[in-house]
Formats: C-alpha cells, sequence, structure tokens
C-alpha cells in the first residue's frame, strides 16, 4: 500500500510543480500590487486552478489503477488514456447519441467535462468537489483492492 500511496503522490507532485510557475508569475503579483483590482479575475483564476488540480488529481488516480491491473507499462498507458477519455468526454457523447431529457442530463453528470466546465469558470461548488474526490478515491480503492489480492 505503501507504494500505491508514493506512486499516487509523485503523479500529484508531477500535475502541481507546472501549475507553480502561472500561479506565482500571475496570482501573487496580483495580490500583492494590486490589491482589490481585479479581484473577479483573481477568483477566476483561483477556482480554475482548483479544479485543475482536482482533474489532475482524479487523472492520476486512473492513471494508477490502469498501471495496477497489468504489469505492462505501454498497456496501461492506453488503457488510463482510454479511461480519462471515457471519464472526460464519454459520458458526454454517450448522452447525446442515446437519451433524450432527464436521462441525457443523468448521463452526461457522470463524466468529467460537466464538473470541470463550472471549474473552469471559476465557479467552485461543493458537489463538484465531491465528484472529483469521490473519483479519486474509487480509483484509489479499486488500486488497493486489485494490489491485495496478488498477495497471497
Amino acid at each position: 500500500m505503501i507504494t500505491m500511496a508514493s506512486t499516487f503522490l509523485a503523479a500529484i507532485k508531477a500535475a502541481v510543480v507546472p501549475l507553480a510557475g502561472p500561479i506565482l508569475k500571475w496570482l501573487a503579483p496580483l495580490a500583492i500590487w494590486m490589491p482589490g483590482v481585479s479581484r473577479i479575475s483573481r477568483l477566476l483564476r483561483v477556482g480554475s486552478y482548483i479544479g485543475l488540480l482536482l482533474l489532475g488529481g482524479a487523472f492520476c488516480s486512473i492513471g494508477v489503477f490502469a498501471s495496477s491491473i497489468t504489469p505492462n507499462q505501454i498497456v496501461s498507458f492506453v488503457v488510463a488514456a482510454f479511461l480519462c477519455l471515457v471519464f472526460y468526454s464519454g459520458f458526454d457523447s454517450f448522452s447525446s447519441l442515446v437519451a433524450q431529457g432527464a436521462w441525457a442530463l443523468q448521463i452526461k453528470q457522470l463524466g468529467i467535462l460537466e464538473h470541470y466546465g463550472s471549474m473552469g469558470r471559476g465557479l467552485i461548488d461543493s458537489r463538484d468537489v465531491l465528484y472529483f474526490l469521490s473519483i479519486t478515491g474509487l480509483m484509489l480503492l479499486l488500486t488497493k483492492t486489485i494490489l491485495s489480492s496478488r498477495q497471497w
């Protein structure tokens, strides 16, 4: 279980470090030199960065899950890319093909695109945060289950 946690934290670190530059470049000077001038712009950026961090966490947990189901790195990359695509835009595309009305909305809300769209606009809703944390937790729980079933 330590290797799963360290792999996930290393992947999160790889997703967070590239964000540190834009955060320090744009948000810190706005807060120091112009405290109140572009409050809306700052809140939009903060909401977008929080959404991006949650999206990165969900994608990293999907990648860790994919690497736990197969020992081959190339196969796990393809599986992770496919699962990320399905979670990101697959449910949205499937809802437009299959159903109309309330069913289409419910299928669409299973995907990441529906929840990340509002966070990309700076709106941090507790339902969206809970969705991303649930996807991350579910994928890590599945990873833990698969890894623990291998030890006998």
